[in-house]
């Protein structure tokens, strides 16, 4: 089953069990009703609890990219545009689909993906940042929102035809897709698509951001007329993105006259987006041939040259190729992460440890460090050193990056922390989607730990609050 069907079908359940909620994250007991429902429009607090469900579901799925140096320069670039906005809600989320089609979407409550297909597709930063910047105008004009109001009972009848399709979907996709975009889902299937409006409007908006946040207010109207070009001879075949955002000469033109006047420019002389092209496209083993990307530049080969040996475990051609790259440009963190990994590799703990710490001081907030780090002492035996690490860590991104949790699990278990190494990993399970797994967890720590008094009575807390949420998953309607 492809990450589009199934971001479809979540997204189809999203609309459906509108304004209904979603258990959130551990720690708030009180249970939101799934089957409450009212001709309201949604809120935003809805907006939210649901698409983190959906985010819940996609890592379930598998289909969200767990590196997190890929996903701290998405967050990192998404998070330069959308400064920009006038976007009143919470902060937006950004990831990276496992999916080689060209598509991105994106969720109410400022959760926005994009595939690897798209990403690998685009051959400038500009042209990334403007399917970001066009997927933000959606959200802070909540296009995806206007107009879903739904009756108590069309409610159910819909999440029935949906909640059949996702439960019979890792068996047969063909008859799920079937009878997902049958009956009443089909109807409703079809509002999801942007009208002519949404789009214009999005252009627009996004090329503003595009402006204001130092990137070429062209690059939106160029890379849609691109993909437009290689599809126009088999629309069949066309881009995901391009059947979701329809896109038509007029539209173009009218977003080319809108970039005309505008004066936008170019980031400060970067890196980034060329050293995550080439480490996306690696880590995908796409064909070189496929996708053409960024102009290589001498460090940027350097670095692609260095991924290869060192994912054939040829550490010291790897090192070699990365010393090259820190001669042309010192301190860059992608050259020096690998660095780091590859002096690990290389039974050279305290080197890597050394750079680690180096990096610490030049780029502390930086989420992939922290990791790297951490799995590195604790492979070492060092897991106080590993649980402060991952702690600052947990503070800023924990949602974003369930693995910290599953490290903290790790750190506090070899320190002899049982309980607490289960309640990492019931929050953990819980957030990759798998409650069942998360409820266990709380069990295991219950029975077997010997809490104390308060930290008992957290536990009992979470095990009513995961019993519940598994039972109203229990009464949503199967085939």
């Amino acid at each position: 089953m492809s990450a589009s069907y199934l971001f479809r079908a979540s997204l189809l359940l999203y609309f459906i069990l509108m304004p209904a909620t979603i258990p959130m994250a551990y720690g708030q007991t009180e249970l939101p009703d799934l089957g409450q429902s009212d001709t309201s429009l949604v809120t935003r607090a809805h907006e939210r609890k649901i698409a983190e469900q959906v985010m819940r579901n996609l890592r379930h799925a598998d289909l969200i990219l767990d590196d997190p140096e890929l996903s701290e320069y998405i967050q990192s670039l998404g998070h330069r545009i959308s400064r920009n906005s006038e976007w009143q809600g919470d902060g937006f989320h950004f990831f990276i689909i496992k999916d080689m089609e060209v598509n991105a979407f994106a969720l109410p409550a400022g959760y926005i993906g994009i595939h690897i297909g798209l990403f690998l597709t685009s051959r400038t930063e500009d042209e990334l940042a403007s399917v970001l910047a066009h997927e933000i105008a959606h959200i802070t004009q909540r296009h995806y929102s206007r107009g879903y109001e739904f009756s108590k009972q069309q409610n159910a009848l819909l999440a029935a035809a949906v909640i059949a399709a996702l439960a019979i979907g890792s068996q047969d996709s063909n008859a799920s897709a079937a009878l997902l975009m049958g009956g009443m889902a089909n109807s409703l299937a079809s509002q999801l698509s942007f009208s002519r409006g949404n789009e214009r409007e999005a252009d627009w908006l996004g090329i503003d951001l595009l402006t204001k946040s130092g990137y070429n207010p062209r690059a939106m109207a160029s890379f849609f007329e691109r993909l437009q070009q290689a599809n126009r001879y088999n629309e069949s075949a066309a881009p995901e993105y391009l059947r979701t955002h329809p896109v038509t000469t007029n539209r173009i033109s009218d977003a080319r006259s809108r970039a005309q006047d505008l004066e936008g420019g170019s980031p400060e002389p970067g890196y980034d987006y060329e050293l995550m092209w080439h480490k996306l496209a690696a880590l995908s083993d796409v064909d070189k041939g496929r996708y053409q990307g960024p102009e290589k530049k001498a460090l940027t080969q350097e670095y692609s040259q260095a991924l290869e040996a060192f994912a054939k475990g040829r550490y010291q051609t790897a090192m070699t190729h990365v010393e090259e790259g820190l001669a042309r440009r010192a301190n860059q963190p992608s050259l020096l992460l690998l660095k780091a990994r590859i002096a690990g590799k290389n039974q050279r703990p305290d080197k890597a440890i050394e750079i680690y710490e180096e990096l610490h001081a030049l780029y502390p907030s930086q989420i992939s460090i922290h990791l790297a780090h951490a799995e590195l002492l604790l492979q070492h035996n060092r897991a106080d050193e590993a649980k402060h690490t991952l702690r600052q860590a947990s503070r800023r991104h924990a949602p974003d990056h369930p693995q910290i949790l599953r490290l903290l699990a790790d750190s506090e278990m070899k320190l002899g922390n049982r309980s607490a190494s289960h309640r990492y990993l019931a929050d953990y399970y819980f957030n990759i989607g798998n409650p069942h797994a998360a409820l266990r967890q709380v069990e295991i720590a219950l029975q077997e730990t010997n809490p104390g008094f308060y930290e008992k009575e957290e536990l009992e807390a979470r095990y009513q609050m995961l019993q519940q949420h598994i039972q109203l998953l229990a009464q949503l309607p199967t085939p």
